[in-house]
Order: structure tokens, then C-alpha cells, then sequence
């Protein structure tokens, strides 16, 4: 069989592993615990490597909504290499704005949104390369736009979600990337919210503040919630953000979350879960 991530050679760095059913042929490049990489030296394809979800060639943007074009399905994608500007290789079968995004090793995903109608709950997918799209392939157990979402190598969650103009989500859910197939209900958020940024580690996914519209609590939040992906549970309320937050958008790092509301830029740190401190400013 070919070696995976958490094949832990004994011989470290340049450890050679032969497959001998297909005759493929993998050097260890790099000796990481559990996070190995095996790069295929022979004549075929398919390096093994851990999975990255910050990504590593390409972004993309999803979907949208001009005031004077209406609502969009394109994909857009810029390379990171280049800096050159985005193409629109690509759209979605349904027009919408307002969904989560999420990907695996290969495809990218949007959930939910909105299209001057019902809040959508369908998923639908895209290839990376060919930026070939899929119709809908099921739906979630609670649609809506603004949604947060986090990914991994076999699943992407969603954490919040509008519902109607009425009513925030706080249910986590969940879809196997391998089948496509979602899970229902695994988990719940301290609170219903929508459009809170979301960052995340390798284990471990965070919601920052978000928009509550349940009276007697409407509002933005302050509260950083953290959820672990291998267990089903509610999240946690680790620390604040110091300030209340509601619509922005969050990346991370390796060691902290970045996320972004109106003009401010913040950042909290995975490690010790602190609050999080000011970054900048647009």
C-alpha cells in the first residue's frame, strides 16, 4: 500500500517506501510526527501531504450580489503566485450571496445563501483545476445566509446562519466531504448568531461575536467560541474580543486568528486563547 500522512518512518528524513502491488515508489521529504510528507519519486502521481486548509496555490470568491446586476453564482479565483487579479472560470448552477464556504483536498463547496427569496439550505461543489461545478447535492438540516463555516480533510462544518429575518441558527452541522453526504445536527453554538468571522487550527474551530436577532439579546456579540472537530459537543466560550462584533470576515495563520470588522483588523492567539488584541486598520 502507498504510505500515508502518519506513516512515522524509522529512519526519518529520505526514507525510501516501496508500494509493491503498483510498483510506486515514495521518498520521505519530510519527517514530521503524524504530519509526514511523501513525495512520489517514481513515474506516477499523487504525493501524499497533510492536508491545508489556507490552501496553497489559488483563492477563491463565491457567489455575490451587485446593486446593479443583482444576485451572481460566478467563481471567482485569483492565483497567490501571480497577483495578478481574478479570472471567472466558473458559476453555480443557482444564482446567491450570503453562503458559507468550505473545501477539501480537492473541491470547493458553498452552503446555504440567499436569492431574493427563502433562505437556501442546498450545497452544491466545484473542482479545483477544471473549476468544473456541481447541481445541488443534498441540504442541511438549517439553511440560511451569513454562514460560518470550517473545513478539514474529511469534513466541512457550519456554525451560524440566519434562517429568516427573524430567527438566527446555532446548530453545528456537518458533511462528509468523501460522500457528500451531511450529518444533521452534531453540536450546538453558546448562541444563535449569524455573519460572526470564523478562524480556525488544524483541530479546533473558532466563531468570533456574531449578529444575534433574538430579542430581548439583538445584537452584536463579543464572545470567541471554540468547538474541537473530533468530538460532537457544544461550543465553549474561551475569550472575548474586547469589542462587540457583528458582520466580518476572519482568516488564520498557523498561530492566530485574523479577522476583520468594519475597520478594524484583530487578532486572538490559538495557544492561549486570550483575547484578542488590535491588529490594524483599513
Amino acid at each position: 500500500s502507498d504510505p500515508a500522512i502518519n506513516t512515522n518512518p524509522s529512519g526519518g528524513l529520505g526514507t525510501v517506501w516501496v508500494n509493491t502491488a503498483s510498483g510506486e515508489v515514495f521518498s520521505c521529504t519530510d519527517a514530521t510526527t503524524n504530519e509526514n510528507v511523501w513525495t512520489n519519486v517514481g513515474g506516477g502521481d499523487g504525493d501524499v501531504v497533510p492536508y491545508i486548509f489556507r490552501g496553497s496555490i489559488s483563492g477563491y470568491m463565491l457567489g455575490g450580489y451587485q446593486w446593479n446586476t443583482g444576485y451572481s453564482g460566478n467563481i471567482q479565483k485569483f492565483n497567490f503566485a501571480s497577483n495578478t487579479g481574478q479570472t471567472s472560470p466558473a458559476n453555480f448552477p443557482t444564482n446567491r450571496y450570503g453562503g458559507g464556504a468550505g473545501r477539501s483536498v480537492t473541491e470547493g463547496y458553498y452552503f446555504g445563501g440567499t436569492s431574493s427569496g427563502p433562505e437556501l439550505a442546498s450545497f452544491a461543489k466545484f473542482t479545483f483545476g477544471s473549476e468544473s461545478t456541481s447541481s445541488s447535492l443534498g441540504n442541511l438540516v438549517r439553511g440560511g445566509y451569513n454562514v460560518g463555516s470550517h473545513s478539514t480533510a474529511d469534513y466541512i462544518y457550519t456554525t451560524q446562519s440566519a434562517e429568516n429575518a427573524e430567527t438566527s441558527n446555532n446548530i453545528i452541522e456537518r458533511v462528509a466531504t468523501s460522500s457528500d453526504t451531511p450529518s444533521g445536527d452534531i453540536g450546538d453554538m453558546a448562541a444563535p448568531t449569524l455573519g460572526g468571522p470564523c478562524t480556525q487550527t488544524d483541530t479546533h474551530g473558532y466563531t468570533i461575536g456574531g449578529y444575534r436577532h433574538e430579542l430581548p439579546a439583538r445584537g452584536n456579540e463579543s464572545r470567541i467560541e471554540k468547538y474541537a472537530f473530533a468530538s460532537s459537543v457544544t461550543s465553549a466560550t474561551v475569550a472575548d474580543v474586547g469589542t462587540t462584533v457583528g458582520y466580518g470576515a476572519g482568516t488564520s495563520s498557523t498561530t492566530h486568528g485574523i479577522f476583520q470588522h468594519g475597520n478594524d483588523v484583530r487578532k486572538h492567539q490559538f495557544a492561549s486563547d486570550s483575547d484578542s488584541v488590535a491588529y490594524g486598520s483599513f
